[in-house]
């Protein structure tokens, strides 16, 4: 079995963006389970709006959208994407794909099939973990949103 290195601190980190999507869209957010491919379903009244994706990249170094587009854009594993892009085949529900960096939360929403994409190698080599290193998927920054939130909306209480 594959180690992992998602920290306590990294869920929490995680769980707060969702909080924070969720209350600008108003909607609740669900977390999955550990075994589903994707991390949360928005939804509102019962009703699926959207399957999502949650990355934070504010820790350690942290990165900007400026940095993002200086390494060719946002990198996601292509199966990630394959996995976004199977869920956008067969339901009718969209897939979302939410970034926190350091200049915003940054998000990308697609209702219908997600385009055919080049890949390219990608990812860390700073851990000596060989599998660190996998194809992935480089997302401009120019095709997500900044997420716009009133300031009472930002903040998250326990």
């Amino acid at each position: 079995m594959r180690q992992t290195y998602e920290t306590k601190d990294d869920r929490e980190r995680e769980t707060e963006i969702a909080t924070i999507c969720a209350r600008a869209w108003d909607c609740e957010a669900l977390k999955l389970k550990i075994a589903a491919e994707l991390d949360y379903v928005f939804h509102r009244g019962g009703e699926i709006h959207a399957v999502v994706e949650i990355k934070d990249r504010t820790s350690g170094r942290g990165y900007s959208s400026h940095d993002m587009d200086r390494m060719g854009g946002y990198m996601i594993s292509a199966c990630k994407y394959q996995s976004a892009k199977r869920w956008c085949e067969t339901h009718t529900s969209a897939f979302v794909l939410i970034v926190r960096l350091t200049d915003g939360i940054f998000w990308r929403r697609w209702t219908q099939t997600l385009p055919r994409v080049d890949i390219a190698l990608g990812g860390r080599s700073d851990r000596g973990d060989w599998q660190d290193k996998e194809p992935c998927v480089f997302l401009p920054m120019s095709t997500f949103t900044r997420l716009r939130v009133p300031p009472q909306l930002a903040v998250v209480t326990p």
